[in-house]
């Protein structure tokens, strides 16, 4: 097994399940799934992140879905930078998808809004909202006051030093809102049972 389990550190694991062309490995101690991250750098990994099908799905539902993400982020924002004059702060969403907050974040108030994207098809149309770029290096660092990291830690081989590079990003005093998907979580075994619900990996 290249990697054990970041839960309860065992070494074995049952035989990795193909997921395009990564290997998911389940833990045979407590069950937690996680990819091989050393397939998370071979050539070619990219392109299943092009014209994503999250992302396609996310689209399909902004409309209906606009009054969750502004509510959500309001919340965060509210908790994080309580009256905070948002006119003057920048907001930074690394793996924007479509733009949904960066939408939230410019109905929010905020004063500017920068999103990271590497899915083309997405970022096009996240770039109605605001500025969209491929590369955490190229923005400045400690320019911004919240940076949110939504779903993306899960598809990268070193979470710990993009962490960290998000981290940079924020100004002396900002917040770092970081979220990683729980497929095993009630919600997520609800979400699937229901009729039309999605499947593990769509």
């Amino acid at each position: 097994v290249a990697e054990g389990c970041l839960i309860c550190e065992q070494r074995a694991a049952r035989p990795p399940v193909a997921l395009g062309p990564f290997r998911v490995y389940r833990c045979a101690g407590c069950g937690f799934r996680w990819v091989d991250r050393d397939d998370l750098a071979r050539a070619g990994s990219d392109a299943s992140f092009q014209d994503y099908p999250h992302n396609a799905f996310l689209r399909r539902h902004f409309e209906a879905m606009k009054p969750l993400y502004r509510r959500g982020l309001q919340q965060r924002v509210a908790r994080a930078l309580p009256g905070a004059d948002l006119a003057h702060c920048a907001f930074l969403d690394v793996g924007c998808a479509n733009g949904e907050y960066l939408w939230a974040a410019k109905a929010l108030g905020f004063g500017a809004v920068t999103g990271v994207e590497v899915d083309a098809v997405a970022a096009a149309h996240a770039r109605t909202f605001g500025p969209v770029g491929t590369d955490l290096g190229a923005l400045v660092q400690a320019s911004f006051d919240v940076v949110q990291v939504k779903n993306v830690v899960a598809c990268l081989r070193d979470f710990r030093a993009f962490l960290l590079a998000c981290v940079a990003l924020a100004k002396p005093g900002g917040a770092v809102f970081v979220d990683a998907p729980n497929e095993d979580s009630l919600a997520a075994v609800l979400r699937r049972r229901r009729p039309g619900g999605r499947r593990r990996g769509s």
